[in-house]
């Protein structure tokens, strides 16, 4: 499953793709955090031209936070087979994200876009097939409000510190 490199990306040796395709991600919520993990990096893009992006997808994703999640969810039951690979690949990419320097307020909106999908799978996958929309509804409120501030206010912090030094380079 494993992309060929894109230096820009500067991930190590797995891309957002192979997070996008083994997490099964949500269109909106993988190009978020596409554009924030290669902000600044890929030649002839400027790092406030992929946040703008990235912000676009985000607000995307949360007009439709509740059906997302439930979706997220419902498809962690049909693909428990990745299972190990989902942990080690997580790991992984949060390892290699790490050491490339990214800055800590994209890296921990990184880590917070996978908790969510983590959260959300893992819930689904401990429930009962027969989950109904209340036991549903009781699970998102205990957790997404929580995991979206967070990456709200993860991508909020490295837009504004990205912006900051987008207007010391003019």
């Amino acid at each position: 499953m494993k992309q060929e490199q894109n230096s820009y990306y500067g991930t190590g040796d797995y891309q957002p793709i192979d997070m996008i395709d083994c997490l099964h991600m949500d269109f909106n919520l993988a190009n978020a955090l596409k554009y924030v993990v290669r902000a600044g990096n890929k030649p002839g893009e400027a790092t406030m031209k992929d946040l703008n992006k990235a912000k676009d997808y985000l607000n995307n994703f949360e007009k439709r936070l509740k059906i997302n999640c439930r979706i997220m969810f419902e498809l962690r039951k049909y693909y428990s087979i990745l299972d190990n690979y989902s942990e080690n690949i997580y790991d992984d990419y949060l390892r290699d994200l790490k050491e490339t320097g990214i800055h800590d307020t994209a890296y921990h909106f990184a880590e917070s876009v996978l908790n969510l999908y983590n959260t959300m799978y893992y819930m689904g996958y401990s429930s009962d097939r027969d989950e109904t929309v209340e036991d549903f509804n009781e699970l998102f409120k205990s957790s997404v409000p929580y995991l979206w501030e967070s990456i709200r206010s993860y991508f909020d912090d490295f837009y504004e510190y990205s912006e900051s030094i987008s207007k010391d380079d003019d």
